[in-house]
């Protein structure tokens, strides 16, 4: 979540509020997913990023900056006070806090296809840096796709002569520069080349501004586009809506995204009578493989690019239609800047690394589970099931084999009665084990009415 204030007493949820949602205030953004079967979870961390210099939020992400704890707020309603407190656990960060709490969440046992993680403004460097972690971990629940909603980054500190000016003071500190950019564009770059995890950027754009013009302006962002698809949406609804239409726009990115699951992705406007289901434009309904399909084009396109020794040209959707409306099911685009046609053909090896990472297979339930990953693995139902009838058969055997002695010895002993005296018949049939003799003229048994 990229809203933090801890004095509202307010945090971002799926219900889509009056300020965005004016045609349909009360909207639960999430209803389609969970119809369709997604399990959807927040994770907040307002109280860390309720700073006053919103770099020191950004950079609580990364690290603790001063070593001695990351710093909370706490607020008293009573007397509206805000107090700050340390946190001491054995995280050093934000994202080392997310990757506890999603372990704690979905556990070591999940089996899910596809987990998806989505940041917004701030929060989009959170996402991507939680997401690392847990592949580096190798843990089930890493992401195979990453949606970053209007993704934000702090400016630079200016320092001269020794002094800086950091969030409008002079201090003597050094700056971080550029870290967290960078960080992010490496974790994203990373992530597509050894994971194969598909990132789609969503930005919101105004008239007049260029379709692929955002915040992130510098080198490093510009190298983690070369990974990623963009959709560059134009909410011109926002001009409907009570209050600041800029902050409208931002924040509009967020609701359009989860709009999009539950309807087929939106068209171009060179294609509109594509068959019903193709990804030609990156959608929250857009499978895994299609977008990885999208993924894998445009980073060709920018590798070709680059060994020419040509200017990176980041590969974008424009919105070309629909924006005059809240809902996205008018939407249509324009891609802009594609230098080849379209491709909507999986590539085999790249589907097939997905398939045998080490976090897909941890999530596949065979008999070959803990023989294939390792003991540390878990044991899947199926080796349990199979481990429960082995058992059984093995205490079955002696149990068998035991009856079995009893029965022989039984035998025996009935055959050495049969050779004794013909005086002793009705004793045996009383304290032998051995069935009375039945042929001939056994004895009746009585009836009466």
């Amino acid at each position: 979540s990229g809203a933090w204030s801890t004095q509202e007493c307010k945090r971002v949820t799926t219900i889509c509020g009056r300020d965005l949602c004016a045609d349909s205030p009360g909207l639960d953004l999430a209803d389609s997913w969970l119809k369709e079967g997604w399990n959807v979870g927040y994770f907040y961390w307002d109280q860390f990023a309720d700073e006053p210099c919103m770099r020191d939020a950004e950079q609580k992400i990364w690290f603790d900056r001063k070593g001695d704890g990351l710093k909370w707020a706490s607020f008293s309603p009573a007397d509206r006070v805000v107090s700050w407190k340390e946190y001491m656990g054995p995280e050093l960060s934000v994202a080392d806090l997310c990757v506890t709490a999603v372990k704690e969440a979905i556990g070591d046992f999940y089996a899910g296809s596809t987990v998806r993680f989505v940041g917004r403004s701030i929060g989009s460097q959170l996402a991507v840096s939680c997401a690392a972690k847990l592949h580096e971990d190798k843990h089930v629940a890493a992401p195979q796709r990453m949606a970053l909603l209007d993704p934000f980054f702090t400016q630079k500190e200016f320092s001269f002569l020794g002094a800086g000016i950091r969030c409008g003071k002079v201090t003597s500190e050094t700056g971080i520069g550029g870290f967290a950019q960078e960080a992010t564009a490496n974790y994203v770059k990373m992530l597509w080349k050894t994971h194969r995890v598909s990132t789609e950027i969503y930005v919101s754009t105004r008239d007049g501004d260029d379709d692929d013009s955002s915040d992130m302006d510098s080198t490093a962002t510009q190298d983690m586009q070369s990974y990623a698809v963009q959709v560059a949406y134009k909410p011109r609804w926002c001009r409907r809506v009570d209050g600041d239409s800029m902050q409208c726009e931002h924040r509009s990115v967020y609701p359009l995204y989860f709009l999009g699951l539950g309807i087929p992705p939106p068209p171009t406007a060179a294609n509109l009578n594509a068959p019903t289901g193709l990804c030609q434009v990156p959608s929250a309904s857009c499978s895994d493989q299609q977008l990885r399909v999208l993924v894998e084009q445009h980073v060709t396109q920018a590798e070709r690019r680059t060994e020419a020794r040509l200017p990176l040209v980041n590969q974008v959707w424009g919105q070309a239609g629909g924006a005059e409306t809240f809902t996205v099911i008018d939407d249509m685009y324009s891609p802009l800047n594609m230098q080849a046609p379209p491709s909507y053909q999986p590539s085999e090896e790249i589907e097939r690394q997905v398939f045998e990472s080490d976090v897909m297979s941890q999530r596949a339930w065979g008999l070959d589970r803990r023989w294939h990953l390792g003991q540390e693995a878990g044991m899947s139902r199926a080796q349990l099931d199979l481990a429960l009838k082995v058992l059984g058969l093995l205490v079955m055997i002696p149990i068998a084999a035991f009856a079995g002695y009893l029965i022989a010895k039984r035998v025996q002993r009935c055959v050495r009665k049969a050779d004794s005296d013909d005086d002793d018949d009705d004793a045996s049939d009383v304290m032998s084990p051995c069935p009375s003799d039945t042929s001939g003229m056994g004895k009746m048994p009585l009836m009466h009415e």
